[in-house]
This record gives structure tokens, sequence and C-alpha cells, in this order.
């Protein structure tokens, strides 16, 4: 979770390597950026009111088809930061590696599909296109998150949550 703009950058300077390699190249920065190691110069948070997360699950049906409804490209997609429970903004939690509803305790994997809490679905999303080097996130209409039960990357909490259950 960085700015579009350092994302954009990263695609476009290694675009010639391979899907895997980019994406380690993305989790290091990350990582990076999370444990304060990247310089304030090397990195431009932007103020989307998305999150762009990592993704390289498996398709399912539906509202998780998430290729079919453009919402992935190139192992990345956008999240919309509001809880679909009541609107508040979702944090990441770094020891859960999970979203965080700070309000009323709801859940979301790292692909921002529901796990846990009062939400009603997974986190909501917006339409992610790649044209050269350019990553364009389209925020000018919602797509409706996954139904509950999906999860595409079967991945459980690598810790501690940071927010109380719901």
């Amino acid at each position: 979770m960085f700015g579009e703009e350092r994302l954009q950058a990263l695609i476009c300077q290694h675009a010639e390597e391979d899907a895997e390699t980019l994406k380690r190249r993305i989790r290091q920065t990350v990582a990076e950026f999370s444990r304060g190691a990247a310089q304030q110069d090397d990195l431009h948070v932007g103020q989307g009111r998305f999150y762009v997360v990592e993704w390289s699950g498996t398709p399912g049906s539906g509202q998780a088809n998430y290729p079919g409804l453009q919402v992935t490209a190139q192992g990345i997609m956008p999240l919309y930061q509001r809880c679909v429970h009541l609107g508040c903004r979702v944090p990441f939690c770094q020891q859960s590696q999970w979203f965080e509803c700070p309000c009323h305790g709801s859940k979301y994997n790292d692909a921002g599909e529901y796990q846990l809490g009062p939400a009603p679905r997974g986190m909501d999303r917006f339409m992610l296109t790649i044209e050269g080097d350019q990553v364009i996130v389209d925020t000018s209409g919602v797509i409706l998150g996954p139904p509950r039960g999906t999860n595409t990357i079967n991945e459980p909490a690598q810790g501690p949550f940071c927010v109380a259950p719901g």
C-alpha cells in the first residue's frame, strides 16, 4: 500500500521483467516503506481513496471474478478504503496482515475479502487498466466487493489482530 505514482514508476522501471520478479520488487518496496526504510524522496503517497494491493489468487465467479470485472491487472488490484458495513476508513494492520475496521471490527484479508465481523461483503473495488507505463484506477464507479465466503488467496491472519473482533 503505497502511492500510485511510486507503483507506476516501479512498473515502468522494470517493465521488461517477468511478473514474478515485478511482484517481488513491489513486495520489497512495500516492506521497506512499512519499516520506514524508504526515503521520503523515493516514495510519493497519493491522495487516492484506495489501496493498491498485490493479487495473485485464483479467480472466482460473479463478484469474485476479478479479471473479468477488470479490477486487477498484472498482479495488482485497487481496493476502496471504505468499510462496506458503515463507511469507516479501513486501515491495514501490520500484525495480522489484514485490513481491519476500527469502528465495528470487520476484517478483510489482503485481497479485501470478508473474513470476520458485521460487514455484508468484501471491500469494494475500482476498475484498473495499465496502458504502457501508466497505471489507471477509475474511481468514477465502485465495483461491489465479493460475497462473504470468498477467499481467492487462502491466507489466514499472520498475527494478532489490531482491532478487537466485532
